[in-house]
């Protein structure tokens, strides 16, 4: 039977659930990982019984050696910024400004003003 599972995190994103917990056994126990806007889940660290696995890119993990204290370590890393296109075009019935390709990275604004036609 596990007696602890001890979960911490590298860089910016959360884990649920976190710290410390005691799972009962016959019992999934389930740790996600969710990396902050801009970020990702570089690996997990798992190290149980004298052993260390690494699972690069997951975001969970489950299905634990019920006989060990086990330490899980998320590691978060900063991904590659996400940007949208907005093609900005007005009508016979008002204008837009600004008006024609705008890029705008995940998270940010863009300000449009709007004038309808009299």
């Amino acid at each position: 039977m596990i007696i602890m599972i001890t979960i911490t995190k590298i860089g910016n994103g959360t884990t649920n659930p976190s710290g410390t917990v005691y799972p009962e056994e016959g019992i999934d126990t389930i740790i996600v990982g969710t990396p902050a806007s801009g970020y990702r889940v570089k690996e997990i660290n798992v190290e149980f019984n004298g052993e260390s696995y690494k699972y690069p890119l997951y975001t969970e993990i489950r299905d634990f050696d019920y006989d060990y204290d086990t330490t899980v370590e998320f590691v978060f890393e900063a991904g590659e910024q996400q940007t949208f296109g907005i093609t900005v075009t007005s009508n016979a019935y008002g204008v837009i400004a600004p008006v024609g390709n705008k890029t705008v990275n995940y998270g940010g604004s863009c300000l449009f003003e709007f004038t309808p036609n009299q």
